[in-house]
């Protein structure tokens, strides 16, 4: 049977260029360390949004551009 009482390193983490156990912190600390990777996600899902957007955009005004070749534009 093999011993588990061997104690194995906890989360680590990196901030501002260093690095912290996760599990040593208070939980105060350890909430705002779950806030930030929560709203880094966000972020992240929020700018895989807008690139979509822009993409999408940017086909309509292609498309747009072509159907106005021969449309005649006021003076």
């Amino acid at each position: 049977m093999a011993d588990s009482t061997g104690s194995k390193p906890g989360p680590i983490f990196d901030f501002e260029g260093k690095r912290y156990d996760f599990n040593s912190l208070e939980e105060a600390s350890r909430k705002l360390v779950h806030g930030l990777r929560v709203a880094d996600t966000q972020i992240r899902m929020h700018k895989d949004t807008l690139n979509i957007l822009e993409v999408g955009r940017l086909t309509m005004a292609k498309q747009l551009q072509e159907k106005l070749k021969t449309a005649k534009p006021l003076n």
